[in-house]
């Protein structure tokens, strides 16, 4: 499968997780992803699965709502007569398998909702982590301490092909070696699996300098809100 297929693919399954713990329906077919209603706060309302469609095909569907965001997976389609304005470009990354070295922090794996309520407080997402995602197999949801501070966390995801890298958060002090011990904690829970995801601005900066490499662009675009 192209690399960025798989990216794309391992978002739109973890998408379609968050989707399913928040009770908000979701098809696809003819080459979009969409959600029924309003998805959670952060996550698109519509995401193209293969390249070559027109902004027509991305956006029909979405009816008056007032605030939305779709994904544009291949960052090819101009979306300003929808009334769309693009909210960022960012790259897919991919990491191949390696023997990354050991870590700096102390990592642990939330399962239930006190350590959710902990991560949600400390990356600042209130109500994202419903328990559905803790029944979920394919779901890993992380924190990082130093010591007994959390720097960090993240959540990897796997599909049939690879491990899907999200929702990363840091203390400004914990960056570098959060970004540091990804790597390694993604290859100890499914060795030998690449790890794919998408970022932008120092995120991405320091996802190449842990070792990602920038695979291709996508855009999101947003119509109406201010945190859609």
């Amino acid at each position: 499968m192209n690399e960025v297929a798989a990216a794309v693919g391992n978002n739109v399954d973890w998408c379609s997780a968050v989707c399913r713990a928040h009770g908000v329906p979701v098809t696809m077919g003819n080459g979009i992803w969409r959600t029924g209603t309003t998805p959670p706060r952060f996550y698109p309302d519509a995401m193209t699965l293969r390249p070559g469609l027109t902004s027509s095909a991305l956006v029909e569907g979405l009816g008056d709502r007032p605030a939305c965001a779709v994904k544009d997976s291949w960052a090819s389609l101009d979306l300003r007569a929808a009334g769309f304005v693009p909210l960022f470009t960012a790259s897919w990354i991919r990491r191949v398998p390696d023997d990354a070295a050991g870590t700096a922090l102390a990592w642990t794996r939330v399962d239930g909702r006190p350590g959710a309520a902990v991560r949600e407080d400390a990356a600042e997402l209130p109500g994202l982590l419903r328990p559905g995602l803790f029944s979920e197999t394919a779901v890993r949801i992380l924190l990082a301490r130093d010591g007994a501070t959390v720097v960090g966390g993240a959540i990897l995801f796997r599909s049939a092909s690879v491990v899907g890298l999200s929702n990363v958060f840091t203390t400004p002090e914990g960056r570098d070696a959060v970004w540091g011990d990804l790597p390694a904690v993604a290859q100890a829970m499914d060795p030998g699996v690449p790890v794919v995801g998408d970022e932008h601005g120092t995120d991405l900066d320091h996802a190449v300098a842990a070792g990602f490499q920038a695979i291709g662009q996508v855009r999101v675009w947003r119509r109406g809100g201010e945190d859609r």
